[in-house]
């Protein structure tokens, strides 16, 4: 597909040795700029020395994929927007937190929104958060937009269309979490969902993408909880998955949870929906605006209601071939990387006209 990338010139800052640092070096690219990989660094870098740079490229747009920067602001800017906890005040996010760290993350926050305030034009990949822009945020919802994420249209067309479950276990099936400890995953409820399933002679394997070797106070606290449930056979602890392994980590696993307070998207459904995986999802306005009739949904803050929703899942055939086609179609629906692109300079190129 045709788009307007050859007709502009680009200039790239990144953060010096992140992932886009190393992908642009691997493709040859030029006009490279980085910062340093601290946080702090790179806000007094954009203060300092990025505005000498800047002062010298003339851009007509400056586009931050996440969140808004700290660029002069007599330029032209647009962000991507991601923080959905802004956009649903009424969800007590950082409720987990001890109380100072609470307090920082929503001051943190509210410095978001008044930069968000300031951006010239905005990128949303969640329907739900633009809609809720419109009511919170009028102002900001008029120079805004929503643009789906993009995926390898070759990769996912190349999966066989099929509900099988996996055959690397011939008892017990398989779910699988791929999160680290964040509280917001909900992974503390699994203790009590496996006993529920153990209890009704429905064991599951629970995988994990955490060590087990982990020391953090999260950790340790669920593997108390495991052991105070009697589960701690059921609990399979892969560690970080690499990109090169999450294939070997769908296809031994026949369904995916995903169990967030809020998100403003999550690859885990991409992926889940690539690999014919069948996903049980929150039942929240984020998870519906994005996964439709795609993901099986469940109360997160009910162990019996998650129990009911795996054993649903991975037991009844109709279901799992529903939720995957599902699947098939809502991917269907998304653009290719071309797509995306075209997409999100065409929306910069008319910021850049309505601010001229």
């Amino acid at each position: 597909m045709e788009h307007p990338i050859e007709e502009h010139n680009f200039s790239f800052f990144c953060a010096k040795g992140s992932k886009i640092h190393d992908c642009l070096i691997q493709n040859n690219v030029s006009n490279i700029y980085t910062s340093p990989p601290s946080a702090l660094k790179r806000i007094l870098w954009q203060k300092v020395i990025a505005p000498r740079e800047l002062k010298k490229l003339k851009p007509d747009v400056i586009y931050q994929i996440f969140g808004y920067s700290a660029y002069p602001k007599k330029y032209c800017q647009v962000c991507g927007e991601a923080d959905s906890n802004l956009f649903f005040p009424e969800v007590d996010f950082w409720c987990e937190l001890p109380k100072w760290k609470k307090i920082f993350k929503k001051w943190k926050d509210l410095y978001r929104i008044q930069m968000l305030k300031r951006a010239d034009g905005v990128v949303f990949e969640n329907q739900a958060m633009l809609n809720r822009c419109s009511k919170l945020f009028p102002k900001v919802f008029q120079r805004s937009c929503f643009i789906k994420p993009s995926i390898n249209k070759v990769f996912s067309g190349s999966m066989h269309d099929t509900n099988e479950q996996s055959n690397s276990l011939n008892s017990a099936p398989s779910v699988l979490m791929l999160c680290s400890w964040q509280p917001n995953k909900n992974y503390s409820i699994m203790p009590a969902v496996i006993k529920i399933l153990k209890d009704r002679n429905y064991p599951i394997h629970f995988r994990f993408s955490v060590s087990a070797d982990d020391t953090c106070e999260e950790a340790i606290k669920f593997r108390k909880q495991l052991k105070d449930c009697s589960v701690e056979e059921y609990v399979d602890f892969l560690g970080p998955v690499s990109p090169e392994k999450i294939a070997a980590a769908y296809s031994k696993s026949d369904a995916i949870l995903l169990l967030s307070k809020l998100e403003s998207f999550s690859n885990n459904i991409i992926e889940a929906w690539t690999y014919r995986r069948p996903i049980i999802v929150s039942d929240m306005e984020w998870s519906h605006a994005i996964i439709g009739e795609a993901g099986y949904y469940v109360n997160r803050d009910n162990p019996e209601d998650i129990a009911d929703a795996i054993q649903k899942v991975c037991s009844d055939n109709k279901t799992r071939s529903t939720l995957v086609h599902c699947g098939i179609d809502q991917l269907k629906t998304y653009p290719d990387i071309s797509q995306h692109v075209h997409a999100v300079i065409s929306f910069l190129c008319d910021i850049k006209q309505k601010t001229a």
